[in-house]
């Protein structure tokens, strides 16, 4: 049997994206990506977790450029975004990025060969 996921993002009515993650009653933190295993920060689990979707803006913590590949044209950089909304999330920055830590992020929704994929452009950075 095949599992079906939801997707881990959507967007809003300005087409603008949105994470799919979750809110936790007990503490008030909000996780991404969704899970059921329980908040990452108190334990609770259950009915206490909620759907809630977080805007995908946030502060870059730190990047790596990556050299080698197997299956994604070299090179690009990869980022750890803290959001906003306080989860970190690993994504990849938009192509020629020149990112610094500190420097604030924001998604944006790419047409990639008739699909479509996230991915973070910097503050003060051009957007193709």
């Amino acid at each position: 049997m095949e599992t079906v996921r939801p997707p881990l993002w959507i967007t809003d009515e300005a087409g603008a994206p949105l994470l799919r993650g979750m809110h936790c009653s007990g503490c008030g933190a909000d996780l991404f990506p969704p899970q059921e295993y329980g908040c990452i920060r108190c334990g609770a689990y259950g009915d206490r977790l909620r759907e809630r979707d977080l805007p995908a803006v946030g502060t870059v913590l730190s990047f790596a450029e990556v050299h080698v590949h197997q299956s994604h044209p070299v090179p690009f950089t990869l980022a750890e975004i803290e959001l906003d909304a306080g989860p970190i999330v690993r994504a990849a920055l938009a192509p020629g990025s020149r990112p610094r830590i500190g420097q604030r992020a924001r998604g944006l929704i790419v047409a990639d060969e008739g699909d479509a994929r996230l991915e973070f452009a910097l503050a003060g950075e051009a957007q193709s």
